[in-house]
């Protein structure tokens, strides 16, 4: 390269993410260029504040979407992406979620599926567990009752 002024611009995922003016004087020299990309953390969780394993997460940048799957605590974490406002697509199992992602915020984003218990697969949320919990105590209230009442009938 000819000793000169250069303007540099760094594109990453399709983003410009910086643009510095260099000048080069020798053949040795080493320059810095701050870039604007960060790390993003994602959490999935359940009702429960339970970890959800294997959530899928997705980000997505212009022209280009990137993909993870939760580890054992439920996070994941994209590494080097552009700084800006992005949409996630967040899947775990049957239940889909989309959500904005601004990475000028510091903490872990969170995002909380209705998921309160898991039974062979099935997702039950915590309304519906209520709900069969208290249909089947009412039920054995109804039994209860009518087995007394044919008792002392049957007197």
């Amino acid at each position: 390269m000819p000793f000169h002024n250069y303007r540099l611009t760094v594109v990453w995922y399709n983003v410009k993410v910086g643009v510095a003016k260099i000048r080069f004087s020798n053949t040795t020299e080493t320059h810095i260029l701050k870039t604007n990309v960060t790390n993003l953390c994602v959490r999935v969780l359940g009702e429960r504040n339970q970890n959800l394993k294997n959530a899928k997460v997705t980000i997505i940048l212009p022209r280009v979407t990137l993909t993870l799957l939760t580890d054992d605590n439920g996070y994941a974490l994209f590494k080097q992406i552009p700084s800006g406002n992005w949409t996630l697509n967040i899947e775990y199992k049957n239940l889909r979620e989309e959500t904005v992602a601004n990475t000028a915020t510091p903490d872990c984003l969170i995002v909380k599926f209705k998921v309160f218990i898991e039974f062979y697969n099935f997702i039950l949320p915590r309304d519906l567990v209520y709900n069969l919990a208290i249909g089947i105590i009412s039920l054995w209230i109804l039994l209860i009752v009518a087995i007394i009442l044919r008792y002392r009938v049957g007197r």
